[in-house]
């Protein structure tokens, strides 16, 4: 499952930068037992969250598909029109994602946020994967 590297990788590089749980705690403004749960794959960070996670450790959460590469805090607001760009309407993608209806994907972004695992599903019906890469990388749309 991606969700489960993406947060390996968050906890090597964290591990890397001799970080501990307690700093990327008290960075997010979340609890020590908050990481530990997200690091363990016991729940799942809101998207938020992990790009924060992401950012102290000079990366970046990011959909790619192909040579695109598409920062996830930049289509997070309008994530029905980045689908309609690609031609995919809301049943279809509920067709191919079978877990989360797009509907409540786009509109629980709009309000109080989505989980990294909601989001990995709803890119993954579009054709993209959820991954982390360095902060220096240039976006390509």
């Amino acid at each position: 499952m991606l969700t489960l590297t993406i947060l390996d990788r968050l906890r090597h590089l964290r591990e890397d930068r001799d970080l501990f749980q307690e700093h990327v705690a008290d960075h997010l403004g979340v609890t020590n037992q908050a990481v530990s749960l997200w690091e363990r794959h016991t729940r799942s960070p809101s998207i938020q969250h992990a790009a924060a996670y992401a950012r102290l450790v000079n990366h970046r959460l990011v959909a790619r598909r192909g040579n695109t590469i598409v920062d996830v805090l930049t289509i997070l607001p309008n994530l029905g029109r980045f689908r309609k760009l690609h031609g995919v309407t809301q049943a279809a993608l509920d067709q191919r994602t079978r877990a989360t209806r797009a509907c409540f994907v786009e509109a629980r972004c709009q309000s109080t946020g989505i989980r990294l695992i909601t989001l990995q599903g709803y890119l993954a019906g579009l054709g993209y994967e959820l991954v982390l890469i360095p902060a220096d990388v240039a976006e390509v749309a």
